[in-house]
C-alpha cells in the first residue's frame, strides 16, 4: 500500500501523463470562460477567430495555425521550429461535418509524408456531444476508446471511457466522469479508473467553491486504497473585470501540512476581451502562449471536449455569424458554471 507521500508522487505523475496524453487535442478546443450577453453581442461585432498560436517552453517553439472553409475550422496544422530557427510540420489534425457527425483525422508529418495515425467520430445533438470513438492506426501511439456522455437537459452529469488495451476489439472501462451539482452549480467532480475487474475505482475528487464570477478555487481530494480522502492539489483564480487574471495550482504537502506552488499563469486579454498570452512560471521553468486572431467567424467552440470543460481554463474563442446560435461553452458556463 501506498505511504500518502508516495501516492501523492505516484499521482501527480499520472497527472502529468494524462495532461500530456490530451494536451495535443484538448488544449484546442477549451472555450473562454466569460459568458454574459453584452459578450456575446461583441463577439458578433467583432467577428473574429483564432488564427494561430505560439507556445514557448525551454528551448522549444512550437504554433498552431487554423485554417477554414465556409466559417467552419477543416485543419489545424502544428509545426516546430528546427536548429535553423525554420518551421517544420509535425502534425495534422482535419475534420469533416455532418448532420449530427463530426469527423477528425490526426496524422503525423514523418520525412515529408503524412502518416494518418488515428482517427474520431463524434455523434452530436443540438451542440452536445453523446459519443465518441476513436480509431488507432498505430497502437504505439494512441489506443482506440470509445466514450459515451450523458447530460440533463444541457448540464453534463456523466461521462464513461472504455479502451482497447490490446487491439483486440474488446473495450474494458478505463476512466469516466460523475458531476455533483447544487442550485445549478456544479460543486463536485469525481473521477475514477477502470480495474481489471471490470469496476470503477474512484482516483480524484474535485470541490469547488463557487462565486457571482465563477470558481474561486476547487481542492482535488486523492482517494487512497480504502478510499479514504486526502488534500492533493489546489487551483486558486483571480478575476479581473469578470475575466480570469491567473490561476495558481498548489500542491499539499503532508510533512509540513502547507500548500507549495507548483504553477503560476498569468492571463491578457485585448480590448475586446480575446485573450492573447498565457505566461506560466513554475517549478519545471516558463512555458508562453501567444494567440492571434482573424476577421471572420469560426466554430471551434462545438469541438469542445465535454469533460474536459471542469478545469475551466481560459483559451481562445471564435465569433458565428448567427446571433439566435450560442457557442457551445456558452451552454457550459450557463446551465454548469452559472455564470
Amino acid at each position: 500500500m501506498h505511504t500518502p507521500t508516495v501516492l501523492v508522487f505516484t499521482q501527480f505523475k499520472y497527472i502529468i501523463m494524462r495532461v500530456l496524453r490530451y494536451l495535443l487535442i484538448t488544449i484546442l478546443f477549451i472555450g473562454l470562460m466569460s459568458c454574459n450577453k453584452d459578450e456575446a453581442d461583441k463577439q458578433i461585432k467583432n467577428s473574429h477567430r483564432i488564427k494561430q498560436v505560439i507556445y514557448e517552453s525551454g528551448n522549444s517553439t512550437t504554433k498552431d495555425e487554423f485554417c477554414y472553409e465556409n466559417e467552419m475550422l477543416v485543419s489545424i496544422m502544428n509545426s516546430e521550429k528546427n536548429e535553423e530557427s525554420a518551421w517544420e510540420a509535425s502534425s495534422l489534425m482535419e475534420f469533416e461535418y455532418s448532420p449530427n457527425f463530426i469527423y477528425t483525422k490526426f496524422s503525423e508529418k514523418v520525412d515529408g509524408s503524412t502518416v494518418l495515425v488515428y482517427t474520431i467520430e463524434s455523434k452530436t445533438l443540438n451542440e452536445l456531444i453523446l459519443e465518441e470513438t476513436l480509431t488507432s492506426l498505430d497502437v504505439t501511439k494512441e489506443k482506440s476508446w470509445k466514450c459515451e456522455y450523458q447530460y440533463s437537459g444541457s448540464k453534463l452529469t456523466n461521462w464513461e471511457r472504455l479502451r482497447d488495451e490490446e487491439n483486440s476489439g474488446v473495450y474494458r472501462p478505463y476512466e469516466k466522469g460523475e458531476y455533483i451539482y447544487e442550485q445549478n452549480k456544479l460543486i463536485e467532480y469525481i473521477h475514477s479508473m477502470g480495474t481489471e475487474e471490470g469496476t470503477w475505482e474512484p482516483l480524484f475528487k474535485y470541490v469547488f467553491t463557487n462565486t457571482d464570477k465563477g470558481f474561486s478555487d476547487y481542492t482535488c481530494y486523492s482517494y487512497t486504497q480504502e478510499e479514504e480522502l486526502f488534500k492533493f492539489f489546489l487551483c486558486d483564480y483571480t478575476y479581473s473585470n469578470n475575466l480570469i487574471s491567473k490561476s495558481s495550482i498548489s500542491m499539499w504537502q503532508v510533512e509540513d501540512e502547507s500548500w507549495m506552488e507548483l504553477v503560476s499563469r498569468l492571463y491578457n486579454y485585448n480590448s475586446d476581451g480575446y485573450l492573447t498570452e498565457v505566461l506560466e512560471t513554475g517549478l519545471g521553468g516558463n512555458a508562453n502562449k501567444y494567440y492571434e486572431y482573424e476577421e471572420g467567424h469560426g466554430n471551434i467552440e462545438s469541438l469542445l471536449y465535454p469533460e474536459l470543460v471542469v478545469l475551466k481554463e481560459p483559451h481562445y474563442k471564435s465569433a458565428r455569424e448567427k446571433e439566435s446560435y450560442t457557442p457551445f461553452y456558452k451552454k457550459y458556463n450557463n446551465k454548469i458554471f452559472n455564470h
